[in-house]
């Protein structure tokens, strides 16, 4: 399925437009692409509407084609042509501008005709909810009217990124966990050759000391394949309500952990994340909670107490994540992959060192020599402070701190260290 290389091409093929060319209608679009004021606004107008439809992975592919290429002044034809298929997809929804349609026009109709007779199909989705049973008369509606949404089908979502990037992404920013993200280009890979495409993991923990980016791995593997994470942390935790959800008649009732990760995410196939699950007070029994959830035979038809009715969980990806896997049941490890996580070392951590400069500048509203500035000046100490407590955590603490006082510091006499 994957096999992950050192010298991967980190450009994206350019697609054609449906159809293919021909040499008409490819000497056509060269030659109304001769204009350099039409290329540029076609290229910042595709770029800008690329996000109203975030979820199309054709338009996706397109306008990150477009943002690759818009300095790139060789290879204008292929550009153009990738355009073109943007315009012509975009046109042939009600909601395009008018320009589209303008420039599909300009290519002799070769694109517009094609987007008129082919249509988009329909996205993949999935029910995960059968049915919602009624509520008590005195509180009848309540449970159906609030939840309602679980009963309509949910998107199946495809990673935005082949196993290739994927893999040489998160090996940039995380080279000490190269099991767990080869797993995760795997489950691309395998992805890719389903009917639906939906990206879908096996169940999986992460075990290994606090600090050390598990958490923050997780959530670029959301970032990076574009599937939503629902997160939920058990430290502290007690019962097993917050994760199989309890009976109606209780002030407090609630529907499963899973009823709300498809809630929050809007999609069929969310990457749900358990964090320390070996931290929960009754952890045996909390964990094993989620057994159900996670076994083949009844993930398909999961009874949620709450809603009265049964909930498919097949393309949900669950994670969790441990530091003491003592603490946690056999019958749960028997059913996860576990994938034991070690801490960085200098030469390794300087990648994400880099990433968290990168990150913390731009929440705080740094332009990009600012953030330069900052790497320069931090990088070093960052290490430092990394080597000294191997811990990822203090080392964000730190960035934070000094990227706030980047952004203001009280008047006065300034203490130069």
């Amino acid at each position: 399925l994957f096999k992950p290389s050192r010298n991967q091409e980190d450009e994206p093929t350019v697609p054609r437009p449906a159809g293919g060319f021909d040499e008409n209608p490819k000497a056509q679009l060269l030659e109304t692409f001769t204009n350099e004021d039409v290329i540029n606004i076609l290229k910042r107008m595709a770029a800008d509407d690329a996000p109203r439809d975030i979820d199309d992975p054709d338009l996706k592919l397109l306008a990150e084609y477009i943002e690759k290429a818009k300095s790139n002044k060789k290879a204008v034809d292929l550009l153009e042509a990738s355009v073109a298929g943007f315009a012509a997809v975009m046109q042939s929804r009600r909601d395009a501008p008018d320009f589209y349609a303008e420039v599909s026009k300009g290519t002799g109709g070769a694109y517009s005709s094609v987007a008129a007779r082919e249509p988009a199909k329909p996205k993949p989705s999935m029910k995960v909810l059968d049915k919602i049973g009624p509520s008590e008369e005195s509180n009848r509606g309540s449970a159906e009217a609030t939840f309602a949404r679980l009963l309509e089908p949910f998107d199946l979502r495809e990673a935005k990124v082949d196993a290739d990037r994927m893999y040489n992404a998160l090996s940039a920013e995380f080279p000490w966990m190269r099991d767990a993200n080869e797993m995760v280009a795997k489950a691309v890979a395998l992805a890719a050759r389903s009917k639906t495409k939906a990206f879908k993991l096996k169940p999986v923990l992460l075990n290994g000391v606090p600090g050390i980016g598990k958490t923050r791995w997780i959530r670029r593997v959301s970032e990076i394949s574009g599937i939503p994470t629902h997160v939920t942390n058990l430290s502290g935790v007690n019962t097993t309500k917050s994760i199989i959800g309890s009976e109606r008649g209780w002030a407090s009732a609630r529907p499963s952990l899973p009823a709300y990760a498809f809630l929050s995410t809007d999609v069929a196939n969310p990457i749900i994340y358990v964090d320390e699950i070996d931290k929960a007070s009754g952890w045996e029994e909390v964990a094993d909670a989620f057994l159900p959830m996670l076994e083949k035979e009844t993930s398909g038809r999961y009874a949620d107490i709450y809603l009265l009715g049964n909930m498919n969980l097949d393309a949900a990806s669950f994670m969790f994540s441990a530091n003491d896997l003592s603490k946690v049941s056999e019958a749960f490890l028997s059913r996860v992959d576990i994938v034991h996580v070690r801490a960085p070392n200098e030469r390794e951590v300087g990648g994400v060192i880099s990433a968290m400069l990168e990150e913390i500048g731009n929440e705080a509203m740094l332009d990009i020599f600012e953030i330069a500035e900052l790497s320069e000046r931090l990088r070093a100490r960052s290490t430092e402070i990394y080597i000294r407590n191997t811990n990822l955590r203090m080392v964000r603490k730190f960035i934070e701190a000094e990227v706030g006082r980047t952004i203001w510091m009280p008047p006065g006499p300034k203490l130069v260290t």
